[in-house]
């Protein structure tokens, strides 16, 4: 399962896996200091998969991906930081190495969620 968070930042984003706030800018003039995007997705994967074993269910694997425009430029040093346009190779990728459950699994694990 790929959590994707996505930002509209369609200047520039700054921070690396470690820090706990990043700095970027979108559109505005104006730069902005904000909890890391990394963080902030661990922290929907968590309650993704708290919410899941309430209900008996164990989620296979998520991979955080932070999705930006294709015009924001990336300085990090995380892997999972991607423009829109390589987001299908990030997935492609990343699928190929994992252990992947049948799509029927995934569509119950869903239903079971809901």
């Amino acid at each position: 399962i790929f959590v994707v968070e996505a930002k509209n930042w369609a200047e520039y984003i700054k921070g690396n896996i470690n820090d706990d706030k990043w700095v970027g800018r979108g559109s505005s003039s104006s730069t902005l200091s904000v909890v890391s995007p990394f963080l902030q997705n661990d922290m929907h994967i968590r309650a993704l998969t708290d919410s899941a074993l309430r209900k008996g269910v164990r989620l296979p694997e998520m991979i955080s991906v932070i999705c930006l425009p294709d015009s924001a430029i990336i300085e990090t040093d995380c892997d999972n930081v991607v423009n829109l346009s390589k987001l299908p190779q990030f997935i492609f990728k990343n699928s190929l190495s994992k252990n992947k459950i049948p799509v029927i699994d995934t569509v119950r694990t869903i239903k079971t969620l809901e």
